[in-house]
């Protein structure tokens, strides 16, 4: 319900925003004759500009989804696994599901270090491991 609110797509001052080119044109001038010259693009699009387009979409699925919704279900994990009692299906389903919430993020961590692993062999050598939010 909140995504709406949380857009990268939008562009900024400072030239951030999904796609950080293209974005930047020279203002338009009147010749004198009734003609324009200008509006030519400033920033145009590279491939570091596509790396850095992916950097922005990891680092909103890892860091401002994944780990907030991990650090909840490891909270009703816990939550269920401490109330449990004397019912050994709820200790079992609390287990499961911090077993599940765990191997989610060694997934996720793995699927980021083969992206990055991926990317030093082609040699970029940008920072896209920054974060940027």
């Amino acid at each position: 319900m909140i995504l709406p609110v949380i857009s990268f797509g939008q562009e900024t001052d400072e030239g951030g925003g999904l796609v950080p080119c293209g974005n930047a044109k020279t203002p338009l001038v009147d010749n004198g004759d009734g003609t324009q010259s200008g509006g030519d693009i400033v920033n145009p699009c590279g491939i570091n500009d596509l790396f850095k387009m992916i950097n922005t979409i990891v680092n909103f699925m890892l860091f401002v989804l994944a780990l907030p919704l991990a650090a909840i279900m490891f909270a009703y994990a816990g939550f269920l696994f401490m109330f449990s009692g004397v019912m050994p299906e709820q200790r079992s389903k609390a287990k499961g599901i911090f077993w599940n919430v765990f191997f989610g993020l060694v997934i996720a961590a793995a699927a980021w270090l083969i992206i990055n692993t991926i990317l030093s062999i082609i040699g970029f050598k940008g920072d896209w491991t920054s974060l940027n939010f």
